[in-house]
């Protein structure tokens, strides 16, 4: 078993994340973490805990609302995983505001609607073992991770919302950078300023043209 360290420092460059993930778990139920930057954090292993905490009211996902140094502008747009803390969604507000919306995002996935999306799901998947398949007979190294397991989400939830294809590699230019812990105080602020007109324009081009499903 590690030794108990407080805080432990995550390893920013993701060298051995299954041995990190081990030694934080041998931290306890909860531990104390320096993200990049020294800045302090929480890390839950729990699952009992972590459910416990999701329904006390106490604890909240809101940066704006309950992270001080957040509030007070200590955590810069350069920081590298500022993008976690600036979404403005779901999965950062509490209480009715997290009701409301997951009430809208439902909609979307009733189970007559996900039903009725089937055919496309599959014809989706078929056409990325196709292309899996050519890469194979091209001789290049096939990365299923990238090509398959992270593709295939990200074009139905495309289609879903309704990303054109001529913007599909902008908007998801921020998403792929978000879990990248070695980005440097100006590409994260440049990372942010991009996402979040990406995701504007998203929007204004979807009230425009409605996605009909």
């Amino acid at each position: 078993m590690a030794e108990a360290v407080c805080p432990y420092a995550l390893d920013p460059q993701g060298t051995d994340i299954h041995a990190e993930t081990t030694r934080l778990r041998e931290q306890g139920p909860i531990a104390r973490v320096e993200l990049p930057g020294n800045v302090l954090a929480w890390s839950v292993h729990s699952y009992d805990v972590a459910k416990e905490m999701m329904g006390d009211e106490r604890f909240s996902k809101n940066p704006r609302r309950s992270w001080p140094e957040y509030i007070n502008g200590e955590i810069s747009d350069g920081w590298p995983l500022i993008t976690w803390a600036a979404m403005d969604n779901m999965a950062t507000h509490d209480g009715p505001d997290h009701a409301r919306l997951r009430r809208l995002l439902l909609k979307a996935f009733t189970a007559r609607r996900v039903e009725a999306m089937r055919p496309h799901i599959i014809k989706t998947v078929e056409e990325l073992l196709h292309e899996l398949d050519a890469a194979c007979e091209e001789g290049g190294v096939v990365d299923l991770k990238s090509r398959f397991h992270g593709e295939l989400p990200t074009r139905l939830m495309c289609d879903l919302f309704g990303v054109p294809a001529e913007a599909r590699a902008e908007v998801l230019a921020g998403g792929h950078k978000n879990v990248d812990t070695t980005m440097t105080d100006d590409v994260a602020e440049a990372n942010l300023d991009q996402w979040q007109k990406a995701i504007a324009d998203l929007s204004s081009t979807s009230a425009r043209t409605p996605v009909t499903t």
